[in-house]
């Protein structure tokens, strides 16, 4: 964790100086032309800027850095009373979880990290026994809104809001008088996003607003998130099909699914054993099931296909920490420290394949880029940064 949180503030910085189209132009979007799509943030940071009289683009990344460092604490909170058990080991070191933008610098700082950060609280408060309901109505809304009007997509990932409730509440009548008004008011928050999904017009308003040059495409800082904005659903449907044809989505995807999915699936075959949990199992599965089909659009419309694997194991995760530090906190479930087995010859196998699975691939984001090899890739990344990137 403490890598993890060094090698973030250095993308940080460098995110800054290359003037990032995405990790930093995306969150500037902002209502300067008018309220549109994911422009929250942008308009939070400009004011900020204004005010303090401080750039924006470090306005965005103390944002971002903010986001990582309640995740982190969270996860590190979360992992109090663990007992080490394998799938933990995997899910915590897992190309797919707390180094999938370790892995994937161009991945990084997106707004997904406000819905871990929120979830992370979330789970620590009702953990600790906080069930006043107008403070957890206020909180609810407030992060759910946040997500949408931040970036839309992320409204399909919210479903792990609601296991959280169930799974810490348990009352299920409880739980749906706590979701009544954050469901309405972030509903009514999306039919506004999606009738102000944005156009040239407001992406070079957005553009010209943060004194960056209108060029035609636009380019630099506004050339990738705020010039997205004016691209149609056909353009951007066109782009998958290009890209899966391409960077053989289907076989790469099929393949680094099914490993960030590898310890989740261990996880629920380790926690069935214990009856007590069952029921919470089966919420988490129920959950993850109906944010996947939802973001089934996704997969269809962006293609991003590895982030959005990737928010969907981070979220499973921080919801199987809480479960675990509950199980360690009851007697009837508490499971004992891992040990090694008397076997060598086995311990070397087990702590070979865990080597590989932690060290030796990685989930890229988006299928264009050729290094997928862990650590080694990364390694091969920054050998080979001046390369790639001579205009900087």
């Amino acid at each position: 964790m403490a890598v993890v949180a060094f090698v973030t503030l250095i993308y940080a910085f460098i995110n800054i100086k290359i003037k990032a189209n995405w990790a930093i132009g995306d969150w500037l979007i902002n209502y300067r032309g008018g309220f549109v799509r994911r422009g929250l943030t942008g308009e939070i940071a400009l004011r900020l800027s204004h005010l303090l009289s401080v750039s924006p683009l470090i306005i965005v990344a103390l944002l971002q850095l903010f986001f990582y460092a309640v995740i982190l604490y969270a996860v590190w909170k979360l992992l109090a009373k663990t007992n080490w058990s394998l799938w933990l080991v995997l899910l915590i070191f897992s190309p797919a979880t707390l180094a999938f933008h370790v892995l994937d610098p161009t991945a990084g700082s997106r707004k997904e990290i406000i819905l871990f950060a929120g979830l992370g609280v979330l789970l620590l408060w009702l953990l600790h026994g906080a069930k006043h309901y107008v403070a957890i109505v206020v909180y609810l809304t407030a992060l759910c809104t946040s997500c949408v009007l931040s970036h839309e997509a992320l409204i399909v990932f919210l479903p792990y809001t609601l296991a959280a409730l169930l799974i810490c509440m348990k009352d299920v009548a409880q739980v749906l008088k706590f979701t009544c008004i954050p469901v309405i008011v972030t509903l009514l928050a999306t039919y506004s996003v999606v009738h102000h999904p944005g156009n040239q017009a407001s992406a070079d308003t957005i553009c010209a607003s943060l004194s960056q040059p209108v060029t035609m495409p636009l380019s630099g800082l506004c050339g990738g998130a705020i010039q997205g904005l004016a691209y149609s659903t056909a353009m951007a449907r066109q782009d998958v099909i290009d890209y899966e044809r391409g960077f053989h989505y289907s076989t790469l995807y099929s393949i680094t699914g099914l490993l960030a999915l590898l310890p989740v699936l261990l996880a629920f075959a380790t926690l069935w054993r214990y009856p007590a949990l069952r029921r919470n199992l089966t919420v988490l599965a129920g959950a993850a099931l109906i944010s996947g089909l939802a973001s089934s659009i996704l997969f269809v419309y962006a293609t991003d296909w590895g982030r959005w694997i990737y928010i969907h194991v981070f979220c499973i995760f921080l919801i199987l920490l809480v479960m675990d530090y509950k199980r360690q906190s009851d007697p009837t479930t508490v499971g004992p420290e891992p040990v090694l087995t008397t076997s060598r010859a086995k311990n070397m196998v087990i702590g070979t394949l865990i080597l590989i699975y932690v060290f030796c691939w990685d989930l890229p984001h988006v299928g264009l880029y050729s290094g997928r090899f862990g650590y080694f890739g990364l390694i091969q990344y920054f050998v080979h940064y001046r390369q790639l990137h001579p205009h900087l």
